[in-house]
């Protein structure tokens, strides 16, 4: 009987034992689980290409381009730079805010001219309210 009761206790102690070790089991998967992160990437700012940037005439001093709105800009709220690279390196930006569906610069470097005989390279880039680029041109290649 003695021993009937000692097999009883051990077995229980077995089935204890291990119910317990499954159980601590289950708590550690479901730690893992919970203290992953979940979170998602933040969305990938998608940059179009739908501005067509081009140039209609240029003289001794000056470069007219022009160019359409982005066919993102639904709402005509974008804001537009007109962006300058002469053949130093040299940056010019200027900033626009258009209302109708093209528009067009006479670029005479804001009144001082443009310097004669130089290569420069013009884009045009598009900005939500946010201020996020989300269009671009083309580069256009051109000399005075």
């Amino acid at each position: 009987m003695k021993n009937l009761r000692t097999k009883i206790k051990i077995n229980i102690l077995k089935s204890f034992v291990s119910n317990l070790l499954f159980l601590l089991s289950l708590l550690l998967s479901l730690s893992l689980i919970t203290s992953c992160n979940t979170t998602e990437p933040p969305p990938v700012n998608k940059i179009s290409s739908t501005i067509t940037l081009k140039t209609d005439w240029q003289d001794l001093q000056r470069i007219e381009v022009n160019w359409n709105i982005s066919e993102n800009d639904k709402e005509n709220n974008y804001k537009y730079q007109l962006v300058r690279v002469d053949e130093s390196g040299k940056e010019f930006i200027k900033n626009f805010y258009i209302t109708g569906s093209d528009t067009n610069y006479i670029d005479d470097n804001d009144g001082d001219s443009l310097k004669i005989g130089t290569k420069y390279i013009y884009k045009v880039e598009a900005y939500n309210s946010s201020n996020e680029l989300k269009d671009t041109s083309n580069s256009l290649y051109t000399s005075t």
